[in-house]
């Protein structure tokens, strides 16, 4: 059973800001009819409806062919326009709709319309007709493509002098990120982007190299008030969560976007002509993006820090939105947790640009299993607690008091059902109403008996927090409303383990399961 179209809502934007960075201003955002972006005068109309406060978050949904869906995850054809609808409802339920959604299809941003009333959707005929397509097995509208035509447009709306969160659909908010984006702490850069984590991740260490003094100078011109750790290899960058802020014109950060679309249509180019047949696999925008943040890195290596000393991480007019213990608990956590920063720039240009490798708590990576038989191990987990967990404040729970630090979560590496499955379990799902919810009087022990969700976090692993470093989870939420999960201690016995796969604890011991 799918929900009735969100009503309209009256917002208040805060008197000290501007449309669009904490709150999307009443009526300054209004439907965008669709388009083909590449029509005359459309992409114009798209920003003017969509950004007029000069602030726009693309997002994109296809309904067609791509490898995860050929190959991988099939049930991702259908869960992913859900995933992007649940997406749009989160944003709302923050009060922020400057979004524009590019879709593979004019048919397909019709059904969005009709069916969830979608106001900002668009398509893009850009790159159907390049005479490559068929070298590559490629066919206008697929995946492949469209993520070709995100960055396409995320430059042109650095053209336009707009800021852009560029956001994959299987992302979710657990607060407003941009009281933290246009923040003390992180107002200063350029670029915030998620990382992966496999090998080696950002961290404050003895691993670091000693920042020579007269870089340590230069670097602390651009950086301020907070510590800088030394320098390492740096991150790799995920494209799943990208946010871009008063960046030039022509410098170094729109280079590293128009060169990542100049790179994949180069590809093209090359079996444009002749029998030849390309792997569409090597047209993925992630790899290639990392190839140009590289090429612009002409200092090499990434400066690791943290905010220990920062005068703080949000704006005084949008103060941590927590309860005071928890936000005691969150800031604190928050200003230990390392990121990384790279300076690019363009050949010729001696004006660098900021490119953070952003730490876990603000755009991190969840892990989600099924787990099945879980019965024996819950009453060593967490007896003295039904483990129940409500939010602090409004909006969505998060995961036990640390888990309030995490803002933008997305959900990649695990398959679709189960990411929507965890969306539901801690009532992060907008899209359907539930089937069922526990009985109330019952704790959350009993329906977690069966089948659960494993939830762990990259940020969870690099603090410890009381409850664990992952949460069993029930498929369904309680008679109230609230996440209905149970911490996973910091170590766990042998006899724990009776009736688990060990599989299903790799994230908890610092290995990735994909």
């Amino acid at each position: 059973m799918l929900r009735a179209p969100l009503p309209s809502i009256e917002l208040e934007a805060s008197p000290s800001t501007s449309p669009g960075l904490t709150t999307t201003a009443p009526g300054s955002v209004t439907p965008f009819p669709g388009g083909d972006l590449e029509s005359p005068g459309v992409w114009e109309k798209a920003l003017a409806t969509r950004a007029p406060g000069k602030e726009l978050i693309l997002m994109a949904v296809g309904d067609t062919r791509d490898h995860r869906r050929a190959q991988k995850d099939p049930a991702l054809k259908r869960i992913s326009l859900e995933f992007v609808v649940n997406l749009v409802r989160n944003l709302h339920s923050f009060g922020i709709d400057h979004y524009l959604m590019l879709a593979s299809s004019e048919d397909l941003c019709n059904r969005l319309r009709a069916t969830y009333d979608i106001q900002g959707c668009a398509w893009s005929s850009h790159l159907h007709a390049h005479p490559g397509l068929p070298s590559w097995n490629l066919q206008p509208g697929d995946m492949f493509l469209l993520w070709a035509q995100q960055w396409h447009y995320v430059a042109k709306a650095i053209e336009h002098n707009v800021n852009v969160m560029r956001v994959d659909s299987d992302v979710v908010f657990t607060e407003n990120p941009y009281p933290i984006l246009k923040g003390p702490l992180f107002s200063r850069f350029n670029v915030l982007a998620q990382t992966d984590i496999f090998k080696e991740r950002i961290e404050c260490g003895q691993r670091m190299s000693v920042v020579p003094p007269e870089e340590t100078e230069r670097v602390k011109a651009l950086v301020g008030d907070l510590n800088l750790c030394g320098k390492g290899g740096g991150p790799l960058i995920n494209v799943g969560l990208v946010y871009i802020q008063n960046a030039k014109l022509g410098g170094a950060i729109h280079d590293v976007v128009t060169g990542t679309v100049a790179q994949i249509v180069s590809l093209l180019d090359s079996l444009a002509e002749g029998s030849e047949k390309g792997d569409p696999n090597r047209l993925i925008d992630q790899p290639i993006m990392r190839e140009q943040i590289n090429k612009h890195n002409k200092r090499g290596g990434w400066y690791m820090m943290n905010a220990e000393q920062s005068a703080g991480i949000y704006g005084m007019e949008a103060p941590c939105p927590h309860a005071p213990e928890v936000c005691d608990q969150v800031t604190k956590a928050r200003r230990q947790t390392a990121f990384a920063v790279a300076t690019l720039q363009k050949d010729g240009d001696s004006m660098e640009e900021t490119w953070v490798g952003a730490p876990d708590w603000l755009f991190g990576r969840a892990c989600v299993k099924h787990v099945t038989n879980v019965n024996k191990m819950l009453p060593r987990f967490n007896s003295s607690s039904s483990g129940t967990m409500c939010p602090s404040a409004a909006g969505n729970p998060a995961p036990g008091p640390l888990g309030a630090a995490m803002v933008g979560i997305h959900m990649v590496y695990s398959k679709a059902k189960k990411r929507k499955n965890l969306m539901e379990a801690m009532q992060w799902w907008n899209v359907e109403v539930p089937a069922d919810e526990i009985p109330p009087g019952s704790t959350c022990q009993d329906p977690l008996a069966g089948q659960g969700l494993l939830f762990s976090h990259t940020f969870l692993r690099q603090v410890t927090p009381s409850e664990g470093r992952g949460f069993m989870c029930s498929m369904r939420p309680t008679s109230k409303g609230c996440a209905c999960c149970v911490g996973i201690p910091e170590t766990i016995s042998n006899e724990d383990l009776e009736g688990l796969h060990i599989e299903d604890l790799l994230p908890l011991f610092g290995v990735e399961a994909i």
